[in-house]
């Protein structure tokens, strides 16, 4: 019955109002789904962006009151493809050099990290965990968040 009902109103609109396709009016309760499912990712982008503009905004008090300029690393991701290879290892400082970035005054790199695997990297690398992001994630790694690390440049 209630589809034949929905036929008919779509049959009626097709006399009084311009066409609108049939996916469209029987699947409006699915397109809203997606438009939800949207608005949720949209939303999870918002956080995330959020997250890091905090460990962005603390990195300066967080940091030794002699940090006056640093370089910011940001997102390296490897697929997991291709994870466990060293590929993260070589993009760490591809193109720094330390001795040059010293010249020009700069007293450190910052890098937050969000997984488990990105923390251990920056650690075997002498960089320091100096924030945490007050945001408590639950990681699908058993990180519980996002971590700002540094590394000296002026020793």
């Amino acid at each position: 019955m209630d589809t034949l009902y929905l036929y008919w109103i779509y049959l009626l609109m097709l006399v009084v109002a311009p066409p609108i396709p049939l996916e469209l009016f029987y699947f409006g309760n699915l397109l809203q789904k997606k438009l939800q499912r949207k608005t949720s990712e949209t939303k999870s982008r918002h956080v995330a962006g959020e997250i890091l503009d905090e460990s962005k905004e603390k990195l300066w008090s967080w940091a030794d009151d002699s940090v006056q300029k640093v370089i910011r690393r940001e997102i390296t991701y490897v697929t997991p493809r291709h994870q466990r290879k060293g590929i993260a290892d070589y993009l760490l400082h591809l193109g720094l050099n330390f001795q040059d970035l010293k010249g020009q005054g700069f007293h450190g790199i910052t890098s937050e990290a969000s997984s488990l695997a990105n923390q251990k990297l920056l650690a075997k690398h002498g960089y320091i965990c100096i924030g945490k992001s007050e945001y408590n994630l639950q990681m699908h790694d058993g990180n519980d968040g996002v971590k700002v690390y540094f590394k000296d440049l002026r020793y």
